[in-house]
């Protein structure tokens, strides 16, 4: 009897999906990303050159919002800065006021200051008259040069008390009569030994401290009056 004889079976490969990376293709680039080289570095440096871009936008903007910084006609003169005399506080103008060139200012023009005059107490000292004298205008301490008016505050005898006390009075009401001047007086300091403002005051051109001589409340300084004899 003759034996079958077995041939071993060819073993069949299996096979496989053919894919992209077979091929060498790239693969595809996140949202944002860039397939070239160096995009990242553009991606860092983004955010710099948008805030760069706000920056000189907001600059334009304010330019041409601001007067002064437009570009002017031929001819036209330059923006004013702000002085002192222009701006709106009652003090304005009264360390850098200089006498002109007759000594105290005697037109009306120069007569820019104006206030409503209270006698001074013991609180806040803003506008208000010390004595004949002396009187706080804006919050400064103003000391009238050439003249000497009897005192209030310790006066020698009841005489002076009385004298002083009608100065005083006198002084409130001619402040307040209208706009006055206030001037340095030629040869005096801006300021004397206790701080405070040396100025002349006037309306019109007349001293309004050879008001009170004229009426006997006052005395030409250095005074050489005795109020009290």
């Amino acid at each position: 009897m003759s034996r079958i004889v077995k041939f071993p079976k060819k073993r069949r490969r299996k096979g496989r999906w053919t894919t992209a990376r077979d091929y060498g293709a790239a693969k595809t680039p996140r949202f944002g990303q860039s397939g070239r080289k160096g995009g990242g570095l553009l991606r860092r440096i983004l955010p710099l050159l948008l805030l760069v871009a706000a920056i000189i936008a907001w600059t334009i903007w304010q330019g041409a919002r601001d007067p002064d910084t437009l570009p002017q006609p031929p001819g036209a003169p330059p923006p004013q800065e702000e002085t002192a005399l222009s701006r709106s506080s009652p003090s304005a103008g009264l360390e850098a006021q200089q006498p002109g060139a007759g000594g105290f200012a005697g037109a009306s023009p120069a007569d820019i200051h104006s206030a409503n005059f209270t006698r001074c107490g013991s609180g806040k000292r803003v506008n208000c008259v010390v004595d004949g004298d002396t009187i706080w205008f804006g919050g400064e301490k103003i000391r009238f040069a050439a003249i000497d008016t009897p005192e209030i505050s310790s006066p020698g005898c009841a005489r002076e008390a009385e004298l002083g006390e009608a100065a005083t009075v006198r002084m409130q009401e001619l402040l307040n009569e209208g706009p006055f001047a206030l001037t340095l007086n030629p040869g005096d300091e801006n300021r004397d030994r206790y701080g405070r403002l040396l100025r002349r005051v006037s309306r019109d051109g007349q001293d309004l401290g050879e008001v009170l001589i004229a009426e006997g409340l006052s005395d030409r300084w250095p005074s050489s009056i005795d109020w009290c004899g």
